[in-house]
């Protein structure tokens, strides 16, 4: 959703552009990270850096941001 706001507020003649600069990013940043975490693999070995990274995905959740619980709606009185 808000990378379909993003989108929608950009001007229609830059939409390509955007659109390719978040493809290499996103590439890029695949790459960067891949390599990262195989160095890391090296430095502390592939169990536990396969360990860290389950841990850091189950803890994504937890970089969210927080919305406040939708009130429920109040019942009309009958008349």
């Amino acid at each position: 959703m808000a990378g379909t706001g993003r989108l929608e507020r950009t001007a229609t003649e830059r939409a390509a552009r955007t659109l390719s600069a978040w493809s290499v990013t996103t590439k890029v940043s695949t790459a960067l990270l891949t390599a990262a975490w195989g160095v890391l693999g090296g430095l502390l070995g592939p169990r536990t850096a396969i360990g860290l990274a389950g841990v850091l995905l189950l803890a994504t959740p937890l970089l969210l941001p927080r919305r406040p619980a939708a009130l429920p709606a109040e019942p009309e009185p009958a008349t």
